[in-house]
């Protein structure tokens, strides 16, 4: 008989999540067990599509049920450590994107707890495997460049979300955010050639302000929230209650923000699968595809108004 597969969950199914299930299918030996995120409806279209057999909604519930032998911690990094540790608690391997933590002291103590637990315990740096990354450690080695005495790393991949959004992403909630999400990729090979580092010095240069960026993202969630619920009562009050704390800690104006909610909310009437739209159809025995059509530009277009005025005010003033 032949060894049972390695079981494989997947904790969180945002974009990274899609990179992992794809290389784990590819791997021999391993299948891909469970799916699990806050979104029921996320995990179990990733499930869907990679065909996990399991899908939970809690971190909790996916251990106690027993169904993974390796859990990947593909979460936003300000939680990554909660998530290990109680992994690792439950005697579960883990395997956690980059950043690993959000300090070098949670860092020390998941890596003493899972020696503890006698738990494998590893970090994705995909970088280190790149084929010019080893052609680039073999000439080192083999002395074909001769002494390093200087080593430069560069970021040169453009980040669209600083163009066009969404604003409301984890790495542009506050500048050191960026730091934690693009900077392991950079140091990681410094650290891999070089090993552990004494003195670090981080300088910003270029800084740029996001004009409203998570004002636009809600005013987009109310607007499809609205489109979906048919009330704009509905969606004011449960937009405003996920997304009000937030702006207050970013120092949003408050009237400002909660305009925004209303605004986009009352843009549902006009938006697919706007439940409006389908009763004044059926009321009015009037073509429901034809509705749609024709609220489609001007409700998408009402939208674009609104996010410019955002950033001119938001411009005008910060």
């Amino acid at each position: 008989m032949g060894m049972k597969p390695v079981r494989a969950a997947l904790l969180g199914a945002g974009y990274i999540s899609k990179w992992h299930a794809d290389a784990l299918r590819r791997v021999k030996g391993v299948e891909i067990s469970a799916v699990c995120d806050l979104s029921r409806g996320a995990a179990q279209g990733l499930a869907d599509s990679c065909g996990a057999k399991h899908v939970f909604g809690s971190l909790d519930d996916m251990l106690a049920a027993g169904v993974a032998d390796c859990v990947h911690v593909l979460t936003p990094p300000h939680v990554h450590a909660e998530a290990a540790e109680k992994i690792i608690n439950a005697g579960v391997a883990a395997f956690v994107e980059k950043p690993f933590a959000l300090s070098a002291a949670d860092c020390r103590r998941l890596g003493a707890l899972a020696e503890e637990k006698k738990v494998a315990l590893g970090v994705n740096h995909n970088f280190l495997m790149l084929p010019s990354y080893d052609r680039l450690k073999a000439d080192i080695a083999d002395r074909t460049i001769g002494p390093v005495d200087t080593f430069e790393a560069n970021w040169q991949f453009p980040l669209t979300p600083l163009r066009s959004g969404p604003f409301n992403l984890w790495m542009l909630r506050a500048p050191e955010n960026l730091l934690f999400e693009l900077g392991p990729h950079l140091f990681s090979f410094v650290a891999d050639i070089f090993g552990e580092l004494r003195d670090i010095e981080v300088s910003l240069r270029n800084p740029i302000t996001l004009p409203g960026g998570l004002v636009h993202a809600n005013i987009g969630t109310a607007t499809m929230f609205s489109a979906t619920s048919g009330s704009s009562v509905a969606t004011a009050a449960t937009v405003a209650t996920v997304a009000m704390p937030q702006a207050r800690k970013q120092g949003y104006d408050q009237r400002l923000f909660a305009g925004a909610i209303a605004a986009g909310g009352a843009l549902g009437i006009l938006l697919p699968p706007s439940i409006n739209l389908i009763v004044y159809g059926f009321l009015t025995q009037t073509s429901v595809p034809q509705l749609f059509m024709a609220g489609i530009v001007p409700g998408l277009l009402m939208a674009l108004g609104f996010m410019i005025i955002t950033a001119v005010i938001c411009t005008i003033k910060p």
